[in-house]
């Protein structure tokens, strides 16, 4: 059976559609966007029909829409773009590394930064947020879905409270298209960040939409590109391909969701047939979470062998996020969730994707249980 990849929150398989919009750009479309030229022009149309598409997948205006190397580029520029020097700021003790490593740039360079602690379900806790908007901060941080435990958060009743003290709100809605509905508010100063590589399209490309009049300071000049706000010459292939990627989660949205659904139910069903005492870690409450994102724990197996037992196997998982992967340590999110170190290195994740068959989710449900009951310690 060929190899069954369940990591879809790291990074998804290249749409073949998307690549199929990409090549001109890569083989006879050479111009570069800001030359006046036949060429030029022809690769300028491209860049701005593609952020057209990423517009139109969030609603909103395409001048807006600023593209970068990808979302981490893009938290980067929102954060450090936003905060100003010596400022206040206040994040989810859950966000993704790149947040938490840019606000401990902040921090030394000389912003005060509050987090937010959560719940067992990764909520952020109302109370610490209400605080901290009373104490005064100039920007938030949150992430809409989480990558981990797939906890969504209310950004639009936060964006809200955001709006109503005059503080800009940040949001990683990496996770966000094709899982749950995208409704941008009309309301408030602040940014959203997207990645392409995690919808179908590209790696190595992102965009980050900024509401007009919301001051975005940029970290990269050298030139004009993106309205003053990320200079380089645009990478006009992957830009199109994630608009082609914005394209299709936007016609499809609605099937991806229940297909993620389906294969999650079916998954998780299939498992515990095999392994009755799986926890889920996350929401309990499925309306709480996106569709697809399973944190889960077998008690007495270490999650790094049953990865690597799994992988000799041909199964894909993971311990957590992909972007600080390499040395296991606990997860901290799950640490800010209660979870304690032991049950924490026995956690692992599995993200679905929306097209993955009944077949490999029975063979992966399989799989798991077969390298867990090597690897089970004994009680």
């Amino acid at each position: 059976m060929p190899r069954i990849y369940l990591d879809h929150n790291a990074t998804t398989p290249l749409d073949p559609r998307v690549l199929d919009a990409m090549l001109p750009y890569l083989q006879s479309e050479p111009g570069n966007p800001s030359s006046l030229h036949a060429e030029g022009r022809a690769a300028r149309r491209a860049v701005e029909d593609a952020r057209e598409h990423v517009a139109a997948m969030l609603g909103k205006d395409a001048r807006e829409v600023v593209f970068t190397s990808g979302a981490t580029e893009a938290n980067n520029l929102a954060l450090t773009g936003m905060v100003p020097a010596g400022g206040r700021l206040a994040v989810s003790a859950v966000e993704h590394p790149s947040v938490l490593a840019c606000v401990e740039l902040l921090e030394s360079r000389g912003a005060h930064a509050v987090r937010l602690g959560v719940d067992r379900d990764g909520l952020v806790s109302d109370a610490e947020l209400e605080t901290a908007l009373d104490e005064g901060v100039d920007v938030v941080a949150v992430m809409a879905a989480n990558n981990e435990v797939g906890t969504l958060q209310p950004w639009v009743a936060i964006a809200r409270q955001c709006h109503a003290r005059g503080v800009a709100l940040h949001v990683d809605a990496v996770q966000m298209p094709g899982k749950a509905p995208l409704a941008v508010p009309d309301f408030g100063e602040g940014t959203v960040s997207l990645s392409a590589h995690k919808i179908g399209g590209p790696k190595g490309v992102g965009a980050l939409w900024v509401r007009t009049d919301t001051r975005v300071r940029a970290q990269i000049v050298g030139g004009g590109q993106e309205r003053q706000r990320r200079a380089g010459t645009e990478n006009v292939a992957a830009i199109v391909g994630m608009g082609a990627a914005c394209r299709f989660v936007a016609d499809e949205a609605s099937a991806r969701m229940s297909a993620l659904r389906l294969s999650e139910e079916a998954f998780l069903a299939a498992l515990r047939a095999h392994v009755p005492d799986v926890v889920r870690h996350g929401p309990r409450n499925a309306d709480m979470r996106i569709p697809g994102t399973l944190n889960l724990r077998i008690p007495g197996v270490s999650g790094e062998p049953l990865l690597l037992g799994c992988d000799l196997e041909g199964l894909s998982l993971s311990l957590g996020s992909a972007c600080s992967s390499g040395a296991v340590e606990p997860s901290h999110v799950l640490l800010a969730m209660g979870v304690n170190k032991v049950e924490n290195l026995e956690s692992f994740r599995v993200s679905l994707g929306w097209d993955t068959s009944p077949d490999a989710l029975r063979a992966a449900a399989g799989i798991i249980a077969d390298v867990a009951s090597r690897n089970r310690r004994c009680p």
